[in-house]
C-alpha cells in the first residue's frame, strides 16, 4: 500500500506552469502553506479577491465578482506559463472542475494538496 502525502509532506518540486489546487477547510493551513513556499504572485485566492472589492475577505456577496478576477487571473497566468496556487477551499469536486479544466485547456499540469485536519 503507498503512503499517503499529507499537506505536511508535499512533492519539494512542481512541474513549471502547473495549477496547484489546495482542498481544505476553512483554517486549514492553505494560505500559511502557500505563502512559505511559493512568491506572492503565484497565489489566486477569493478571500484576497473579496477583501479588494469590499475591505472585506468575508463578504460573500461579492463571491460571483471573485470568482471572474481569479478566472482571468488564472488564464493570463496558465497562457504565460507561471505556476499557480488556487487558494480557496475547493472541497467540492464542482469547485476544482473549472481550475482544472483551464488547466486542461492550456496543456498545463496540475495538482492537489490536501489539507487534512484530522490529523
Amino acid at each position: 500500500m503507498a503512503a499517503r502525502r499529507s499537506a505536511t509532506a508535499p512533492p519539494q518540486t512542481w512541474e513549471p506552469g502547473g495549477v496547484i489546487v489546495l482542498v481544505g477547510p476553512p483554517v486549514s493551513g492553505k494560505s500559511t502553506w502557500t505563502v512559505n513556499r511559493f512568491p506572492p504572485s503565484a497565489r489566486v485566492a477569493l478571500d484576497l479577491y473579496r477583501g479588494l472589492l469590499t475591505d472585506s475577505e468575508a463578504a460573500q456577496d461579492v463571491n460571483d465578482e471573485a470568482v471572474a478576477l481569479r478566472a482571468l487571473i488564472l488564464e493570463v497566468r496558465l497562457r504565460w506559463g507561471r505556476t499557480t496556487v488556487c487558494d480557496s477551499t475547493s472541497i467540492e469536486a464542482a469547485a476544482r472542475a473549472d481550475l482544472l479544466a483551464r488547466a486542461r485547456r492550456h496543456g498545463r499540469p496540475a495538482s492537489a494538496v490536501l489539507f487534512d485536519t484530522l490529523l
